[in-house]
């Protein structure tokens, strides 16, 4: 390039940039401001665009917007401690990529050639070219159809691989196994054909090479020192992917279980088809394509088959073509020399399998071509001791011993030392201990350098006015920090799966380190997004800059190379130097593709060897350079995104539930815990490759959730409880018995962690740990405030204190205040109504139930002011509901009833007694007369109740009649629980209702306010007329509910009357007639009470059971039978009968005073009378009391002889 050139190309190059450069810059600052503002006010709208350059031929990229995924929190791009870069929160995103080249390989390769050129060279650049891309997407579609599928097959089969969810397996199905595996045998028939195809490939790709290496001359180019680095590289790195899918496969134990379950499966069908609806002849094709799959996929031997079937199909064309030999050897040199750079430099990580899968490969293609042993410890052995593993993929790990040996199978011998290469693992244990000690070091302070000075550098200057030194730090920081990111990704990989194949606990402190190395992969991550646009347009400034200094050189190169003396021996090469050179340039003066960095790096490995004819080493050295720095910036995105990848934690997902721990004892971490979401969102992104991707998503995030929830939320919830019990406590002023210094144990700074904005793992559910805390708070303090409603003004000062303190806004329960005194609550009783009409007894006139027994000491009580205050916790509507199920439990035990008194034995003898009590009525009524009738109806109702007793006892010795006595008093029980929450009820609403001065006369404050409003509007204000209108509704309320005259027993007879009056129910007509039984019964049944409670016996506790009159009083009414029984006058002859034989009594004790024993005798015989005496009248008087509650209005008319008794 001439002088004038030089200065026209300059004075282009720079016009353009100085135009683009201002395109960029005034795009950017739109960019940024329609970012910022979208972000800051939590914008979900989408932002859709395109970028693009003006055509030029220094365009490198495809700058595009593209809609981001949304989120419902709100995102902000300003500096802040809890602060996460998310790509997929932001609506627009530039994404840097190689331009799709729309010319093909002959297009690039095939120009004209220099008049001092070669023309073959463009014959052989592009074969060269086609097959290097063909390993290339070969090696491509490998990883990106098919490892990834064998890899995750089997997710949720196997019971080891540590899930702690509880959700069902895949294996729990009968024949699941089966039908995934016969799912997957259409991707491995694919899998098949790509060996095939890799075979014949890989095969033509020797062809070819021995064809240009031939050892016969002529040759089409000069081939001396010519070196293809690069075209072996790529047929390098497909047999590493060969290798690395055996590894895979032979890992992959449950597709070997359910592959031998289906085998035997179709040999089952085979020998009954006919069973099977099956064709026979299909069967026979199918199982020769298993036969085929098992051999050459499952054995895991697929490497091995892949080289013998080479070997079978070509080895005589260039088994012994010692100069393609040579060329191997010298590739496998170059490459070796550069494996400790590359992989403990962390740049090729694969590089050390490529390396061993090209050594047996040349080894078997060339075994007379050179010294294997020689070749292997001159070349491998020392590099592969400082390697001694590989992370591949997955949880597997490449062993260089493992592989050696599983490759040569005996051969060994011929091609390296055993005992050489056993010596590798020996060494393992402390490459392991110091890849370990080695994370101690703060990666955590070189990434916070590398951010803040690449920050630095983005926004020192304006894009217009860079200069070259400013483009060369940017480049620097640019590559320093993907160095960085593969760093941190290789020795993350390598370490957690070291210890898995060697089976070695991680102790804690190791796992905490492992996972701030993926903090840092996504905090890196996150800054290459974050400064995103600049990083764009200074990156294309870099690539524009790099390309022109290459051409440069080029230039020179090719200047040189015509400048020199003409000598035949040299002639060759220089041509085919200046045509490569051609080609190379050609390349860089377009934009950069995938293609054309293809050419350009073969093209490059090509003029390489030929740097002898150029006058200077700079060249030489810049070129190389130039082109990988090239590459680096070319592919940065992409680059990025692949070492910042972390979803290997998902086949190491137990390591986070030590991790979330860690950050929870470290609040001041906790800011780090949405970091790791976007680790468990790129699992999700690996997951979707599954066989069974739902399934193992399932699993997986029930997982994740398990961990998160035991080892962070829990304990956060249990803290910030705690904590603000503690301060609810603060005023009482009491010492701690061993008080907990805040310098010995630390104060955790639980505030850190509410302050943590949402976070999600797919952009739908998220999660926000404030909302977590505050529903648990809700939760939990309305679960106890309900059982403990007294402590409701605790649990108040502690939500005010959790906003003070945490910014917690916990929801207010609606639970009104409660008392100490309230007892036992009305709703309680009510939904276990039966219960409590059996453990209570109830006192007429005092309106109380007693408890009958109690483990305790003492015996709880109902009143009428229990129930009051009962009332104010859930209302007056209670009493609609007690009448309810008042209802629900008289209707069964009135059932009970009529089946009793159905009985014929009972209807018998009731009809006989009634019968004879109407006969002996009608005699003459003398007062001697009056006895006898008395005496026969007690007479008569001892008998009933002694033949009652005949019919059989319960275990606890109760008669019949006993159990009907019983029965009577738990109605009466739920009538005087009916009464005594009717007069609670009045006792809540006079409590309301005393601050109303006259009850007749109520005046409206509405009404008085409107009147002042007359006088001077300008002082009352509407909210003063609504608070009126609001006191005036309340006590109208309240004097409604206090007026309520419903009679609830009234409401109860009615309910019950019309039934058991109707003919149907005739066998209860003589309900009257069992009452003096029945009273007899209640009296013995007081009479012991009573003295076993003055023996202070702890079986019984009953001194009061005014249920039973309640009982009967009920019954007599809705029987309508009142009339019948005053016509007994059973109390009044009672009470005659009880006088006459206690008098007898007394005059027997008189005539008994000579003989002592028979006088004690009738002392306790007139004592027992009295006592039964009043016993019988308290029944008299109670169940007169009783009987005012239901009004004898409808009473039928007693009989002709009930004018001449008393009514009692």
């Amino acid at each position: 390039m001439d002088e004038a050139d030089v200065v026209a190309y300059n004075t282009l190059t720079d016009q353009y940039l100085k135009k683009f450069g201002n395109f960029i810059e005034n795009h950017f600052c739109t960019l940024v401001r329609t970012v910022s503002e979208d972000a800051c006010r939590g914008s979900s709208g989408r932002a859709n665009g395109n970028l693009s350059s003006s055509s030029g031929d220094y365009s490198s990229s495809d700058v595009s917007t593209t809609a981001g995924e949304q989120s419902t929190n709100s995102v902000t791009l300003h500096t802040s401690s809890h602060h996460i870069w998310n790509n997929l929160l932001h609506p627009i995103k530039l994404r840097w990529t190689p331009i799709a080249e729309s010319a093909n390989f002959e297009e690039l390769t095939c120009i004209p050639h220099p008049l001092d050129g070669n023309p073959d060279v463009q014959k052989v650049m592009l074969v060269l070219v086609t097959i290097t891309n063909q390993a290339r997407s070969l090696k491509e579609v490998g990883y990106r159809t098919f490892l990834q599928a064998i890899l995750l097959y089997g997710d949720g089969y196997d019971s080891d691989s540590g899930s702690s969810s509880e959700a069902p397996s895949l294996a729990e199905t009968e024949g699941e196994g089966h039908v995934s595996i016969a799912r997957l045998i259409p991707l491995l028939l694919e899998l098949l054909e790509f060996i095939q195809e890799c075979t014949e490939f890989v095969g033509h790709w020797m062809l070819q090479l021995a064809a240009l290496f031939k050892e016969s001359k002529p040759h089409v180019v000069a081939i001396s020192n010519l070196q293809l680095y690069t075209v072996f590289k790529e047929l390098s790195d497909l047999l590493g992917f060969l290798v690395i899918l055996d590894e895979v496969i032979r890992s992959q134990v449950v597709l070997q279980e359910h592959w031998l379950k289906y085998r035997q499966m179709i040999k089952s069908v085979r020998a009954d088809s006919r069973s099977f609806d099956t064709e026979a002849g299909n069967l026979v094709q199918l199982d020769r394509d298993l036969i085929q799959i098992d051999k050459y996929i499952l054995s895991a031997n697929i490497f091995r088959n892949f080289v013998d079937s080479v070997l079978q199909q070509n080895h005589r064309y260039f088994s012994r073509n010692l100069v393609l030999a040579e060329k191997f050897q010298s590739f496998l040199i170059t490459l070796a020399s550069n494996l400790d750079k590359d992989f403990v430099n962390h740049t090729e990580e694969f590089r050390p399998v490529s390396l061993a899968a090209t050594y047996i490969f040349a080894a078997f293609l060339f075994p007379a071509g050179f010294d294997t042993k020689r070749q292997f410890q001159k070349v491998m052995l020392e590099h592969l001791r400082r390697i001694q593993a590989v992370a591949i993929t997955g949880s597997h790990i490449w062993l260089p011993e493992v592989f050696f040996t599983s490759c040569v199978q005996g051969n060994g011998s011929k091609l390296f030392d055993s005992r050489a290469i056993q010596s590798i693992s020996s060494s393992r244990q402390s490459f392991l201990q110091q890849k370990v000690s080695s994370l101690a070091k703060d990666k955590g302070i070189q990434y916070s350098s590398w951010a803040l000075r690449l920050q630095e550098v983005l926004f020192m200057k304006e894009l217009s006015g860079i200069n070259m030194a400013d483009l060369s730090r940017k480049c620097t920081l640019i590559v320093e920090g993907t160095k960085l990111a593969q760093n941190l990704s290789q020795n993350f990989r390598l370490i957690l799966n070291l210890h898995a194949s060697m089976g070695k606990p991680i102790g804690k402190n190791v796992v905490v380190h492992l996972c701030q190395m993926l903090e840092l992969l996504k905090s890196i991550q996150g800054t290459f997004f974050q400064f995103n646009v600049r990083l764009c347009c200074s990156t294309m400034y870099i690539v524009q800059y790099v390309m022109h200094t290459a051409l440069v050189h080029i230039r020179a190169a090719q200047k040189s190379i015509l400048n020199m003396s003409d000598n035949r021996k040299v002639d060759e090469t220089r041509a085919d130097a200046l045509s490569v050179l051609k080609i190379l340039e050609h390349c860089l003066r377009g934009s950069i593709s995938g293609k054309r960095l293809l050419v350009a790096q073969i093209a490059l490995d090509w003029a390489s060897s030929s740097n002898r004819f150029w006058r200077d080493d700079e060249t030489s050295m810049i070129l190389p350079a130039a082109m990988d720095r090239i590459d680096q910036l070319v592919n940065l995105e992409r680059s990025v995104d692949h070492y910042c990848n972390c979803s290997l934690v998902y086949f190491h997902r137990v390591i986070l539930s030590t991790y979330f721990s860690s950050l929870y004892v470290n609040p001041q971490d906790s800011s780090k815990l949405p970091l790791i979401f976007l680790i468990i969102r790129d699992c999700l992104a690996l997951l979707r490759g599954s066989p069974h991707s739902e399934h193992a998503e399932r699993v997986f995030m029930a997982d994740i959730e398990s961990y998160l929830k035991t080892q962070f939320i829990e304990r956060l919830c249990q803290d910030v409880e705690t904590d603000l019990r503690i301060l609810s406590h603060t005023h009482l002023q009491v010492e701690a018995v061993d008080p907990v210094s805040p310098f010995r144990s630390g104060v955790k700074e639980l505030e850190n962690i509410m302050e943590i904005p949402n976070f999600s793992s797919d952009n739908v559910n998220n999660v926000s740990m404030k909302s977590i805390v505050e529903h648990y708070m809700s939760k939990t303090f309305y679960n106890l405030a309900s059982v403990a409603l007294h402590d409701w003004q605790s649990y108040a000062t502690m939500r005010v204190l959790a906003w003070d303190k945490y910014k917690l806004h916990i929801l207010d329960d609606h639970l009104p205040g409660h008392s100490l005194e309230q007892g036992r609550d009305i709703l309680e009783i009510v939904r276990n109504l039966p219960q409590f009409v059996a453990e209570f007894t109830y006192n007429l006139n005092n309106q109380v139930f007693v408890q009958v027994n109690s483990p305790n000491k003492h015996l709880d009580t109902v009143n009428i002011r229990h129930l009051a205050n009962s009332l104010r916790t859930h209302g007056p509507g209670m009493a609609n509901t007690t009448i309810n199920f008042t209802y629900r439990f008289l209707r069964s035990k009135i059932h009970n009833l009529s089946q009793f008194l159905y009985d014929e034995q009972i209807k018998s003898r009731l009809s006989k007694d009634i019968r004879l009590f109407k006969q002996s009525y009608q005699e003459p009524t003398a007062a001697a007369q009056n006895y006898t009738y008395a005496t026969l109806l007690f007479d008569r109702a001892m008998k009933f109740k002694k033949g009652i007793r005949k019919l059989g006892l319960t275990q606890d010795g109760l008669s019949p009649l006993d159990q009907f006595r019983i029965l009577i008093s738990h109605i009466g029980n739920a009538l005087g629980f009916v009464r005594l929450v009717r007069s609670g009820g009045s006792h809540f609403l006079a409590g309301g209702y005393q601050f109303v001065p006259d009850l007749q006369d109520i005046t409206l404050f509405s009404e008085l306010v409107e009147s002042a409003t007359e006088l001077e509007p300008s002082s009352w204000s509407n909210d003063i007329k609504s608070a009126a209108v609001g006191i005036d509704s309340a006590i109208k309320t309240l004097s409604n509910s206090f007026s309520d005259g419903i009679d609830y027993f009234k409401l109860l007879v009615n309910a019950f009357q019309p039934t058991l009056l109707d003919a149907r129910n005739s066998h209860l007509k003589n309900f009257y007639g069992i009452i003096p039984a029945l009273t007899l019964s209640y009296v013995d049944h007081m009479r012991l009470s009573k003295e076993k409670l003055a023996k202070r016996s702890k079986s019984s506790t009953i001194f009061t059971d005014d249920g039973f009159p309640m009982g009967v009083a009920y019954l007599l009414k809705v029987l309508n039978q009142g009339a019948d029984f005053d016509s007994l006058s059973w109390f009044s002859n009672v009470e005659l009968y009880l006088l006459r034989e206690r008098n007898t009594a007394l005059q027997a004790i008189q005539d008994s005073k000579k003989d002592e024993k028979l006088q004690q005798a009738n002392t306790l015989t007139a004592r027992r009378l009295l006592d039964v005496l009043h016993e019988f009248q308290l029944v008299r008087y109670n169940l007169s009391s009783a009987r005012i509650f239901f009004h004898q209005d409808n009473a039928k008319p007693a009989n002709n002889n009930a004018k001449n008794t008393n009514s009692d």
